[in-house]
């Protein structure tokens, strides 16, 4: 990138600072629902993931491309390049061991920069220094040398002066400076715009195809990374990208890759509908949307990413769950144990229609990694956990723990008082609350507890109807689209128009999906579970181990509210269809295209 086009990018800038300053001024003047979703957020909208920041924070960060990097910065989650190094390793540094460096402003009445740095990378010569790029108050300008003493910075600055003409003063890190280091620790480019601008940098992208920037933490990233200073030498490193592919990011690690793609698009639109709802979540603590792990949504970069995970994210692109005509936070967790947990019982706050208790009898728990299990534990092991959780009311060992309610139309455990020894007594209430204290023992709420040798009672919730069945029906019309051509999603994702033969091909109907016999003259289509009547049903457990001992009897993995990643994988595997999955687990909302809704 040439200097000229630099220029006119500061420029451009500017102008953008000084309109969004003008448009914060006028949307502060308007009632916070005068404006729609749809105009601030769209399918191209960036988010800014944190993957480097808190006690995790580094004072260096190394980072490798196949082709070199683009360095610059960002402005409401656009890069901008202004330089470019082809070394293929760069470490970037807040304060580097060679503090001090040589400033050399540019001479504004030269037009070109490139002149000017080529000048001045004959004079870098004939000193036998050291000369790269910078940018510092949004504007390029060149940097000699890299000392750990002021005075050998000085020195350079007099030669300058002495010997060439040139104007040049010592410069020194800053709170908001950033020095990028190539091969032997040499800098390649410095970086200082206050806290107006954040650095940043990108891969350099190949003709065709992408180039991609590998991390420390052994994960790859696409866009760009975006640095700022924290807590004094430290920076927190933010994955900046489209929205769109942080969702494919998502995807893969929240769930598997090789599930039905329903589900994967049912969780696409999930994870898009968490992400619309949460943006700026860790905006006042870390300057960024969204962090990389489960307090908001695991988030890796690329490396698992498959066409198919592309094609599912694609297939959704934009849809968001919508409840009034506003996107709503679709949360989910792994298993939730045939039932799941209205949101008011499982955290408190504010109740949601959306995020009600529901039975999900179509989830196979029992054949899903922690969806269903039990732990024994002795009363000493039980109290100590407790203590360390901050419950400071027991004194001693653990003598008895009582269910006093639970979660409204579910089994989720709401309420549990625990006696000790000694006849103290502590009372926690809310499910997750109640998973959180008792997480060394608990994968969920859902449970049942008691001694040993006592018999408990564990309620399930069955369906009159069984998803496996068949169901033939006869005098079932297939509706058309494309005038009078059948439309196959026999693969799940592509439609393909023309099918003459509907033999073994999954087709549309007035009643829902169906596959079609014509060699038996019959319609065989899915049941509608997900509106089954629905029944509890009650076992008795009895608990066996050490004497003395508790033992929970538990099911789900997670807080329980909303979607149940394993149970949208079941009905996924049934043959029903993501937007049937979504509804079967966040019931009133409507799946729309985020652009529209207000």
């Amino acid at each position: 990138m040439n200097n000229g086009t630099v220029k006119l990018v500061v420029r451009i800038v500017c102008l953008l600072l000084a309109f969004m300053m003008v448009m914060g001024m006028v949307l502060a003047m308007l009632p916070p629902d005068s404006y729609a979703y749809g105009e601030l957020y769209d399918a191209d909208m960036t988010v800014a993931i944190g993957i480097a920041y808190g006690a995790a924070a580094p004072e260096s960060y190394t980072v490798k491309a196949p082709a070199g990097f683009e360095l610059g910065f960002l402005l409401s989650g656009q890069f901008y390049g202004v330089s470019e190094s082809y070394e293929r390793e760069l470490t970037v540094v807040g304060v580097p061991e060679a503090q001090y460096s040589v400033h050399i402003p540019v001479d504004e009445r030269v037009a070109d920069f490139d002149i000017q740095y080529a000048e001045l990378t004959e004079i870098a010569a004939g000193l036998s220094a050291d000369i790269y790029p910078a940018f510092v108050s949004k504007g390029l300008c060149a940097r000699m040398g890299a000392y750990t003493d002021k005075v050998s910075a000085q020195s350079l600055c007099d030669r300058l002066a002495k010997e060439y003409g040139v104007y040049a003063y010592v410069a020194s890190p800053t709170s908001t400076s950033f020095t990028v280091l190539g091969t032997e620790d040499k800098p390649v480019f410095a970086f200082d715009c206050g806290s107006s601008l954040y650095f940043g940098i990108r891969a350099i992208q190949p003709s065709k195809g992408s180039y991609y920037i590998s991390a420390p933490d052994g994960y790859t990233y696409e866009g760009a990374l975006r640095f700022n200073r924290y807590n004094g030498d430290a920076m927190t490193v933010v994955s900046v990208l489209p929205s769109e592919d942080y969702v494919a990011g998502v995807l893969p690690y929240e769930i598997s890759s090789g599930w039905n793609v329903e589900t994967q698009k049912a969780f696409a639109v999930c994870v898009r509908s968490y992400t619309l709802t949460n943006l700026h979540k860790h905006d006042r603590t870390y300057g960024f949307d969204l962090c990389n792990t489960t307090d908001c949504q695991v988030y890796r970069g690329v490396t698992r990413i498959t066409p198919t995970v592309r094609q599912c994210v694609e297939a959704t692109r934009s849809m968001v769950l919508t409840y009034n005509n506003k996107p709503i936070g679709a949360y989910y967790s792994s298993s939730t144990g045939g039932c799941t947990a209205s949101a008011y019982d499982v955290w408190g706050g504010t109740s949601f229609p959306y995020l009600s208790a529901a039975a999900t009898p179509w989830e196979k728990y029992d054949e899903h990694a922690g969806g269903s299990w039990t732990v024994e534990v002795s009363p000493t092991k039980l109290y100590e956990s407790l203590k360390k959780k901050g419950y400071t009311g027991l004194t001693g060992d653990v003598a008895s723990i009582k269910i006093n309610s639970l979660a409204e139309g579910s089994t989720y455990v709401s309420s549990i008082t625990v006696t000790d020894v000694n006849g103290k007594s502590i009372t926690i209430t809310k499910c997750d609350r109640i998973r959180i204290a008792l997480s060394a023992f608990v994968k969920s709420a859902n449970f049942v507890v008691g001694k040993v040798g006592e018999t408990v009672t564990v309620t399930d919730y069955v369906s009159d109807v069984n998803a496996e069945e068949e169901y033939t029906v006869s005098g079932l019309k297939v509706r058309t689209v494309y005038g009078d051509k059948i439309v196959s999603v026999d693969d799940g994702i592509n439609t393909t128009a023309g099918k003459q033969s509907l033999d073994g091909l999954k087709v549309i109907t007035s009643d829902g999906l169906v596959s079609v016999d014509t060699v038996q003259g019959s319609v065989t289509c899915l049941p509608d579970i997900t509106s089954a009547t629905v029944k509890e049903q009650t076992r008795s457990v009895t608990l066996t181990g050490t004497e003395g001992n508790f033992v929970f009897v538990g099911r789900g993995y997670g807080h329980g509210v909303g979607m149940s990643q394993y149970g949208a994988k079941d009905l996924g595997d049934m043959g029903y269809s993501y937007d049937v999955i979504l509804s079967s687990y966040f019931p009133k909302t409507e799946i729309k295209n985020m652009t529209v809704i207000n």
